[in-house]
């Protein structure tokens, strides 16, 4: 038994389908856009929490099943200091794997190759030049003008996004109440959630206040009034991870088909940044959430860093029955993992089934059988062993026991981290296969393939623990 450097579990309650509208209370401090509120103790939100469990089932990593900016005027895109929710992992017997919760499962992953490989540079954030006058189409969301910016909210206090929460019901006032009532939370923000086709590919999208939602963000793109004034003015915030693994172009028109929708609608790409919040890819501001079917005010971004993370999860989970709720931290789950590794049996079926795969293309957002990103590959191949994965890599790094390359063994996962403006978010995920070689899906362009582990920007190695419901 290898002896664990650090212990880490992917943490969230089963959810049911995301659709809700807000009920504000009277609390609620509200920001520039009616309706939208950051909360700080006193004022409050809610949700529901409920686990679900069947008989048979394993959880990876032991807790629970799972569930989910710009710039001044300027000629040509410029380099700003700027800058993904939530699936979480049941491993479950083999023909019964499953996602808990398809409805709020992230279908894209935060994986992808490096916005350097991709020749975006590496400024913390990078904008388009936007144009001299509003550009407002029938079936587009809005271009901003570059000399004509909406005023946001001044930054002020930074907050640490210490947990997600993606909500199944309206949010009521009493609920609200509850969550604001809870010890160690500092402030709660509220934002739109779904998943739209981008140019072909699902993404999982959050509707925000760009005033408010900016300080839950990593400090290079909290910082950036550009960055919050484009995304105000109708631009689209992609992911570095997604921009630089898809090839998105700054200042492009891209389409976006909604749920249910037929047609699409054209969006303008203003930004690449730093989200900082797993499987959230893209950004888009409140006012326009409804237009792309977003479901309004369906998730948390909860800031509690004095709370321990068992605390924290536990007081969620009573207050808010039916939502999903994960931690996002190591060092909030560290004692809350408990489980065995993969047998022998289990590791030779994932890692054969990781193999069958060789030469098979990439796809953003895949997860099999034909195509695959790479958290994709990952969590398909540890199905036809019988286990459930989270969905995406920041996920899957919180589940099992981390460990150096050195102590890695075959079967264990390997992780990067990739964005040079938030170097503690893990972004890219391969399956070790001993020896110094791994099977993974690298990127747009290229296929599955076995390679040697690079040590540039490595996180860590992982072994994977499960624990019997």
């Amino acid at each position: 038994m290898r002896l664990p450097k650090t212990l880490a579990v992917c943490v969230v309650v089963l959810l049911g389908a995301s659709s809700a509208a807000m009920a504000a209370t009277s609390n609620q401090r509200s920001s520039h856009l009616a309706g939208r509120y950051t909360m700080e103790p006193g004022d409050g939100y809610a949700v529901t929490a409920s686990v679900a469990t069947g008989g048979g089932v394993t959880y990876v990593a032991g807790v629970g099943p799972v569930t989910a900016h710009p710039p001044a005027a300027s000629a040509e895109a410029v380099a700003l200091a700027t800058g993904s929710t939530t699936t979480a992992g049941v491993a479950t017997t083999a023909g019964a794997a499953t996602t808990a919760s398809a409805a709020t499962t992230p279908a894209a992953a935060s994986t992808g190759s490096l916005a350097a490989a991709a020749g975006l540079g590496t400024g913390s954030g990078l904008l388009a030049a936007a144009p001299s006058a509003p550009v407002i189409r029938p079936a587009a969301l809005p271009i901003p003008a570059a000399g004509d910016l909406p005023s946001v909210t001044p930054l002020g206090a930074v907050r640490s996004a210490d947990a997600v929460v993606m909500l199944r019901a309206p949010i009521t006032a009493a609920q609200a109440a509850k969550v604001a009532r809870l010890s160690g939370i500092a402030a709660v923000e509220s934002v739109d959630t779904g998943t739209v086709d981008l140019a072909g590919a699902p993404v999982v999208t959050f509707g925000v206040d760009p005033g408010t939602f900016r300080a839950f963000t990593p400090l290079a793109s909290a910082s950036s009034n550009s960055l919050w004034q484009y995304l105000a003015g109708g631009a689209l915030v992609s992911s570095y991870e997604m921009a630089s693994d898809r090839n998105l172009k700054l200042g492009a028109e891209d389409p976006i088909v909604s749920p249910g929708e037929a047609h699409p609608i054209q969006g303008w790409m203003g930004a690449f940044a730093a989200i900082g919040l797993p499987g959230v890819d893209l950004l888009v501001d409140h006012a326009y959430a409804t237009d792309l079917g977003l479901a309004p005010d369906t998730g948390l971004v909860i800031s509690a860093p004095d709370a321990p993370g068992q605390q924290l999860l536990k007081e969620l989970q009573g207050t808010l029955p039916g939502a999903a709720v994960e931690l996002l931290h190591p060092d909030q789950v560290a004692n809350l993992i408990s489980g065995n590794g993969l047998n022998g049996t289990e590791v030779a079926a994932m890692i054969a089934a990781a193999l069958s795969r060789v030469g098979l293309p990439y796809s953003w957002g895949a997860a099999g059988p034909s195509s695959f990103d790479c958290s994709g590959l990952v969590q398909w191949s540890f199905a036809q062993a019988g286990i459930l994965m989270p969905r995406t890599a920041a996920e899957q790094f919180l589940t099992g026991v981390h460990l150096p390359l050195a102590d890695a063994a075959p079967g264990d996962l390997l992780f990067w981290t990739y964005d040079p403006n938030d170097p503690g978010f893990v972004d890219h995920t391969a399956i070790y296969l001993g020896d110094g070689l791994m099977v993974v899906a690298p990127h747009t362009g290229l296929d599955v393939e076995v390679v040697q582990v690079p040590t540039a920007n490595f996180a860590g190695a992982v072994q994977v623990l499960l624990q019997a419901a």
